[in-house]
């Protein structure tokens, strides 16, 4: 998948995400962190980054300037190393390697609100959800909304039957 529709499809999902599903917080640009991070070096990851944090945090109004950036850069910086164990053309590594992007921004989104803002309570409740179930769901949804339609087009591109009916789309 190329990274400027990688990117529209994040950041379309994060506005309809949101305005769908409030009570549902997916962090919808793990996917295409994830995308970046395993296509990219390191300097290109953190521009890339730093763009797509700073357009979320431009979108959202209730939180302060940079804090999706800041939570978004030390994660990239902290697990780009590690995209040699991760490959995107095995399926289930890509969603694992979503999620495990996802965990970590949620732990530093967490410890830079605690530094900034009103003291959270740690909690079983948190560690289960926060940090295990809704990144599950990232990885998930990088896998149903990235991944699968991809895979799905450049199958079907590769069969005689779609070029046939595209010849013929054209034609008329």
């Amino acid at each position: 998948m190329r990274l400027l529709p990688a990117f529209l499809l994040a950041f379309f999902v994060s506005i309809f995400s949101h305005a769908f599903w409030p009570e549902f917080p997916l962090m919808c640009f793990s996917p295409f962190l994830a995308l970046v991070c395993l296509r990219l070096p390191l300097l290109k990851s953190l521009w890339l980054t730093l763009f797509a944090s700073l357009s979320l945090d431009l979108l959202s109004s209730g939180e302060r300037l940079g804090f999706y950036l800041i939570p978004y850069m030390f994660s990239i910086l902290l697990l780009h190393r590690h995209k040699k164990h991760f490959f995107e053309e095995q399926l289930i590594s890509f969603a694992l390697y979503t999620a495990i992007i996802s965990s970590f921004t949620t732990l530093w989104m967490t410890l830079f609100s605690l530094v900034n803002g009103p003291k959270l309570s740690w909690s079983w409740q948190f560690f289960a959800v926060d940090l295990l179930l809704l990144p599950c769901m990232d990885g998930l949804m990088g896998f149903f909304l990235f991944i699968l339609p991809y895979r799905a087009f450049r199958l079907l591109k590769k069969t005689p039957h779609w070029r046939i009916g595209f010849l013929r789309m054209r034609k008329s």
